[in-house]
C-alpha cells in the first residue's frame, strides 16, 4: 500500500517499518506528520495538486526506507553469519 493516496497520507510505522536497528527515535516519528502537514497544507492552499504531493510523499518515504535499508545491510554484513 501507498504512503499517501487520493485523501490520505500515512505516517510513522503506519507509512513504512523495518528492523529497529534502523531506528532513529522520536525523528521517525516526527518527521512524517511533519512531511505530511507541510503538503497537505500546500494543497489546501491550492499551491500543489494532491496527487503531486501525495507522490512526493511516497518517493520521499521510498527515499528514506531504502536508505535505512542499505544501512543495515551493511551493518548486518559485519556480523558473523549474518543474514541474507
Amino acid at each position: 500500500m501507498p504512503a499517501a493516496g487520493a485523501g490520505y497520507f500515512l505516517v510513522g510505522d503506519a507509512a513504512a517499518v523495518l528492523d529497529l536497528a534502523s531506528s532513529h527515535g522520536v525523528l521517525k516519528a516526527i518527521m512524517p506528520g511533519i512531511m505530511a502537514a507541510h503538503l497537505i497544507a500546500q494543497v489546501a492552499r491550492c499551491r500543489t495538486h494532491e496527487s503531486v504531493a501525495a507522490q512526493g510523499y511516497n518517493d520521499w518515504v521510498a527515499d528514506w526506507f531504502a536508505s535505512d535499508a542499505a544501512a543495515l545491510r551493511s551493518l548486518y554484513a559485519c556480523l558473523p553469519d549474518s543474514p541474507q
